[in-house]
């Protein structure tokens, strides 16, 4: 999620309460990027490219964090 996607969600919730009320947001659980590129993968037919499997389609490569960039929220 963007920066502002997550600041909309914000205001939305600010618009929706009335006389006091507080909303807290659920994100739900965390979720690592590598996994959910392998699901996405899977779920369109497609499969890594890696040492195990040179004929796969897609190859992912990990550069490591940028600056700013964090692992968990």
């Amino acid at each position: 999620m963007t920066i502002p996607e997550a600041m909309a969600l914000f205001i939305q919730t600010g618009a929706m309460g009335s006389g006091g009320d507080v909303f807290v947001l659920d994100m739900g659980k965390p979720v690592r990027i590598y996994g959910l590129a392998l699901k996405m993968m899977h779920l369109t037919g497609l499969e890594l490219k890696d040492e195990a499997n040179l004929n796969g389609d897609i190859e992912i490569k990990i550069t490591g964090l940028r600056l700013g960039e964090k692992l968990f929220e």
